[in-house]
């Protein structure tokens, strides 16, 4: 079953936010005296940005034997026999945490966080309104944020 993620406001002003910068400091550089290092600020704020598109969750799929996280480059498969449990939380569970090394708005939120809560988790949202909790049998916590939160959750549950 495919499962979509679309973006919520908040990161949809993120990415526009950070669009609108880079191409402001990219334009408004470009007429700068010092043309090579304006060039080498250019290629690396169009690096970031695509880097950042490219690591950014699409969508997840859940197959017989596997959950699939969707990004451009780099699909991260997860084997249905290693999740020992799928919750849903709410926005509150997730609200405060700390990046640790991940992004947080542009085209998402994904890499490395941590909360009191639930302690070190990795992310691949692109909505902080409806978090779910991948729970390896390794204690290993994954986040997702599936649109429709009901049947996702349903695809985990014996048939």
């Amino acid at each position: 079953m495919e499962f979509k993620a679309s973006y919520g406001l908040m990161t949809k002003i993120v990415t526009a936010a950070i669009a609108l910068l880079f191409t402001g400091l990219i334009v408004f550089g470009a007429g700068s005296s010092e043309s090579s290092r304006t060039a080498y600020g250019a290629i690396f704020l169009i690096m970031v940005f695509g880097i950042c598109l490219i690591l950014s969750p699409r969508g997840y799929s859940v197959t017989k034997d596997e959950l699939l996280i969707h990004r451009l480059i780099g699909n991260v498969h997860i084997k249905k026999a290693d999740i020992k449990s799928v919750a849903t939380l709410e926005k509150d569970d997730v609200r405060y945490a700390i990046r640790t090394f991940g992004v947080g708005g542009l085209f998402g939120y994904y890499g490395k966080f941590y909360n009191s809560r639930f302690g070190h988790m990795t992310w691949y949202m692109t909505r902080s309104d409806r978090p779910v909790l991948i729970t390896t049998v390794k204690g290993k916590k994954i986040v997702l944020s599936p649109d429709e939160v009901g049947s996702f959750t349903a695809a985990f549950q014996p048939v």
